[in-house]
């Protein structure tokens, strides 16, 4: 039990400490231990996470982002990855767009398919997930007494998406009401399962 838990913790943030610190703690089982153990982890954690911001990340060190569904920033490598597919792009626009570009969008597309267990040619690359789930809602054949699940906490630009559809096609729109405090996810399932008892017409669920 120890290993793997030390193994897993390791994996994430790749401290030689991190892993003494809960080897010392668990192995050695004492309330005080543990204790010991979950304090210096979550020092090490706030450590990893600012050295991560300060080496990683061009974020302006004098603001702290909470905002990330909106907007967010890439690591430093990813963005010089970025310029540099820029300038290949910029060195011979028509090689990129014609012959470059359709290769690369391929390559990534095997390997989003791989990940998600998907044939390659069901993965379709989009600006951002707004733009992918409006294109399936908008995709999807919808008629008669079908009908469009989303929840009261759906993102905005998704919900008004799925209206839309339902108005456009005559469906009926459902909208489940999570309140908090959400007290676990099996809560959260056990409400989906009474939601879609009372409409077993429903053909699209909306996750996000």
């Amino acid at each position: 039990m120890t290993t793997s838990y030390v193994s897993s913790s390791t994996s994430i943030c790749g401290s030689t400490e991190l892993k003494v610190a809960i080897g010392v703690g668990v192995a050695g089982f004492t309330v005080y231990g543990v204790y010991r153990a979950v304090k210096t982890v979550r020092k090490l954690l706030r450590s990893e996470a600012r050295r991560f911001r300060e080496d990683e990340l061009s974020l302006d060190p004098g603001v702290t982002c909470l905002n990330h569904g909106s907007f967010g920033t890439v690591p430093k490598r990813v963005a010089a990855y970025q310029e540099q597919l820029r300038l290949e792009m910029e060195s011979h626009p028509s090689r990129w767009f014609w012959i470059v570009c359709a290769k690369r969008f391929a390559h990534a597309s095997a390997a989003v398919a791989e990940l998600v267990r998907a044939p390659a040619e069901c993965i379709a690359m989009v600006d951002n997930a707004t733009t992918g789930i409006n294109s399936v809602l908008g995709s999807i054949q919808l008629s008669g007494d079908d009908e469009v699940l989303v929840t009261n906490l759906t993102y905005q630009a998704i919900k008004n998406t799925a209206e839309y559809v339902c108005q456009r096609r005559n469906i009926k729109y459902v909208q489940l009401e999570l309140t908090f405090p959400i007290l676990s996810e099996d809560d959260v399932v056990a409400k989906f399962e009474a939601k879609l008892d009372q409409h077993p017409n429903v053909r699209v669920c909306v996750l996000d």
